[in-house]
């Protein structure tokens, strides 16, 4: 009997797969019929959906003959669609169309409703000019990138912030994350007794982090994070007209830190131009995807406000670097996707070079499946650009570093490190993958304790730079107003901060008479980090909180002390005053993002540690992506004005 199981080991692991697939399926029947419409019957439907699809996308992608029919369909569909005319035709449509349907809602819902939000339309297009005018490349600029981005933040600012359905979903999703995040309180409640809850960062935010870890680390493992990124990926790298690594990533990140959103795509980036690399950064920077929404929630921000802004950070974060920094060879691209078959996945969409010799009209097979353009150059040997076809879903290990950890390579030469930033790569360099990936263990278990691990060394992170950069902050508040009071002068940092970033606030939408609070806040992001920012956020909510209440009780019987809130009734002080609601929607999403100063040096050496030989090319674009991504939080920022 055992060497008939080990002989059949195979079948008898589908079998027994497909049976639990039917018990479990036979379940979800049952439960349905006992309890259907309520709320766990909507998440478990959600549920087993997602591992339904996932299974048998799995199966689809192992077997080749679905594979071929697909890519069959897919080359069908590709030649019709251009042949003659019918390109330019369609593609003029949906810009008609997409415009017509954007300017309706502006005149039905702006112009005749709510004029005041055309500040934010303002806003959004005096930030769109800036990035522009800031381009290294105004020519090559992928118009039509921009124009689809915009659009797709825009829908998304609709279908979340205005649609029912949206609201649904988002609150769906926030009263889920919420209910993660109480399950960490078992553990903390057991280790730091019954009262950690009197220090709710330390004994609450820290340990939900790290859980949070656990978790997507055994996600990882499973190939459910890789499966749902790749597969949006997939479409908005499509409809952006970007590589698929580019828009993989911005997904990515979504969902994930920057470093890991990095890994999930980490063979392309040895061979990347640099205004791939570029999108890359500017991803990570425009975003607060993973652990990250979890400690901004504990702080007393609406998870639903920050899943809606990291939600429409990926189109933004996208449309702001093509802006800034352009791919550079259109016509090459163009002739890339005339000779590279139709497969939107990561091993075969558009190049993943912008700027080579000339392109020769023969392809050649890689692997057999993907055909690749010939390049050809009147000075040197033919070369070919080779790419890796990757046919599982599983990632290989590395050594653990503070977000997931990496193997280095010591293969580059000292020439590739002095190179100067240019936005192409040569044709002679080859496209090979690298050894570096996400560690997923070889078991759920061991993808527990490493994630565990992860978690506990970055939450050592956030609490060393939260408390570095809060007492940094306070000294700079107390020096500026030591040397103002000097003079007869009240400045605090806080002020300059104030008016410096006035300007921007305006323009996002926001009340005026929130305009300073907010430029505070967005001050602080900028040269501190998010979480500080978010910090003093949750507490202006949790003020809106307990005015409202108060008003209900006493009526109106408050009073401003300068910034803060005094309540009579109760001998109270609400720090740091109260926003409009309004105000904290468009805040929230301004600040959504981990572009600061204080981050510059992470981004380099994370980015670094995957492609050394790229490490002064890479830090030469910081200032540049610290902008971008800056700004691509602004643009979120504007849409929700819009919106709300």
């Amino acid at each position: 009997m055992k060497k008939f199981l080990l002989q059949n080991k195979e079948i008898v692991t589908s079998l027994r797969n497909y049976a639990l697939l039917v018990l479990f399926l036979m379940y979800y029947g049952y439960a349905m019929y006992c309890h259907f419409g309520d709320e766990p019957s909507v998440r478990l439907t959600v549920f087993t959906c997602l591992g339904v699809w996932l299974i048998f996308w799995r199966k689809i992608k192992l077997n080749e003959f679905v594979q071929n029919g697909i890519r069959g369909i897919l080359a069908i569909v590709h030649a019709a669609y251009h042949s003659g005319q019918r390109p330019r035709i369609i593609r003029w449509f949906l810009y008609i169309l997409n415009a017509g349907v954007l300017l309706t809602y502006l005149v039905i819902e702006v112009i005749l409703a709510e004029p005041r939000k055309l500040i934010s339309l303002g806003g959004f297009l005096a930030f769109l000019l800036l990035l522009f005018l800031m381009s290294n490349n105004k020519r090559q600029i992928n118009w039509h990138c921009i124009f689809w981005g915009c659009c797709i933040q825009c829908y998304i600012g609709y279908f979340i912030l205005k649609s029912s359905s949206g609201r649904y979903l988002v609150n769906w999703f926030a009263a889920r994350l919420e209910e993660f995040m109480q399950y960490s309180d078992v553990g903390a409640e057991y280790v730091f007794g019954p009262k950690f809850l009197d220090h709710p960062f330390a004994f609450q935010t820290v340990p939900a982090i790290i859980v949070f870890c656990a978790v997507i680390q055994v996600l990882i493992y499973l190939g459910t994070i890789q499966f749902i990124v790749k597969s949006l990926g997939k479409v908005l790298a499509v409809v952006l007209d970007v590589s698929a690594p580019e828009a993989v990533n911005a997904c990515a990140n979504i969902f994930l830190g920057g470093i890991e959103s990095a890994l999930l795509v980490v063979e392309y980036i040895e061979g990347m131009p640099t205004s791939h690399l570029f999108a890359l950064m500017t991803n990570w920077f425009a975003s607060c995807g993973g652990s990250a929404l979890i400690k901004f929630a504990q702080f007393g921000v609406p998870a639903s406000h920050l899943l809606s802004a990291s939600a429409m950070s990926a189109p933004a974060a996208l449309v702001c670097a093509k802006l800034m920094f352009p791919d550079c060879d259109k016509e090459l691209n163009e002739a890339l996707k005339e000779e590279v078959e139709v497969d939107v996945s990561l091993d075969s969409t558009k190049s993943i070079v912008d700027d080579n010799p000339k392109l020769s009209l023969d392809t050649i097979k890689v692997n057999g499946n993907v055909p690749v353009p010939k390049f050809c150059n009147n000075n040197t040997n033919e070369h070919v650009l080779e790419l890796k076809v990757d046919t599982t879903e599983s990632l290989a290990h590395h050594d653990d570093d503070i977000n997931g950890s990496v193997k280095q390579e010591e293969t580059e030469s000292q020439s590739e490190k002095s190179a100067p930033i240019s936005t192409s790569t040569n044709a002679e360099t080859k496209m090979k993958p690298t050894k570096k990936s996400i560690q997923t263990g070889d078991n759920m278990l061991e993808a527990l304790v490493i994630g565990t691990k992860a978690g506990v060394k970055l939450t050592a992170s956030i609490v060393a730079n939260m408390i570095v950069f809060l007492s940094v902050i306070e000294m700079a508040d107390k020096t500026v107003e030591w040397f103002a009071n000097r003079v007869d002068l009240h400045l605090t940092f806080s002020i300059i901060l104030s008016y410096a970033f006035y300007p921007l606030v305006f323009l996002m939408g926001i009340s005026v008479s929130d305009c300073f609070k907010a430029a505070e806040l967005l001050g602080l992001r900028t040269l501190a980090n998010a979480g500080v920012s978010y910090l003093k956020l949750g507490q202006i909510v949790d003020n809106n909180d307990v005015l409202t209440r108060y008003e209900l009780q006493y009526n109106t019987t408050w009073f401003y002390v300068e910034d803060d809130i005094f309540l009579k009734h109760e001998n109270r002080t609400l720090t740091g005053g109260v926003m409009s609601e309004r105000s904290v929607i468009i805040l929230t999403f301004a600040l959504c993002g981990f572009a600061s100063v204080g981050l510059l040096g992470m981004l380099v050496g994370a980015m670094s540690s995957l492609i050394p030989s790229r490490t002064t090319e890479l830090s030469k674009l910081t200032v540049r992506v610290l902008i971008t991504g800056t700004l691509a939080s602004y643009l979120t920022a504007c849409v929700a004005g819009l919106m709300v």
